[in-house]
C-alpha cells in the first residue's frame, strides 16, 4: 500500500522565490503560449510557496475539469518549476434557483 500522505515533495527552487509574483505569472503564461491551456486558463497569483493559482477562461466540465488541471500541473512541473501546485479560483455559486431564493453563500 502507497502512503502518499508520508511522501517528500518537491521543494521550490531559490530562483523561483526570488521572482516577484508578476514575473513568475508572465514566465507562466510565455510556457503554456502555444498549447491548448493558453486558451482554458488565465494564472492571478503564483505565491512563494508554489501555489499558482488559475481562473479559468471558458467552462470546462466536471468530467474533464480535474484531469485538465492535472495535466497543466504535470506541464508546469516539467517546463517552468518542479515545485509548482495548481489550485483553481473558486467560482461562485451560478445556480439560478438558490440565488433566486435569496440564499447567499459567502466565501
Amino acid at each position: 500500500m502507497t502512503h502518499f500522505a508520508n511522501a517528500e515533495t518537491d521543494a521550490i527552487s531559490e530562483s523561483w522565490k526570488e521572482l516577484n509574483q508578476e514575473s513568475r505569472i508572465i514566465k507562466m503564461s510565455e510556457v503554456i503560449k502555444d498549447t491548448q491551456f493558453a486558451e482554458l486558463f488565465r494564472f492571478t497569483r503564483a505565491l512563494d510557496s508554489g501555489a499558482v493559482y488559475v481562473s479559468m477562461e471558458q467552462p470546462i466540465g466536471p468530467s474533464t475539469r480535474g484531469t485538465t488541471l492535472l495535466d497543466l500541473e504535470e506541464f508546469l512541473k516539467i517546463k517552468v518549476e518542479k515545485g509548482i501546485n495548481v489550485w483553481c479560483e473558486p467560482i461562485g455559486d451560478r445556480n439560478s434557483l438558490r440565488n433566486l431564493r435569496g440564499v447567499q453563500i459567502i466565501n
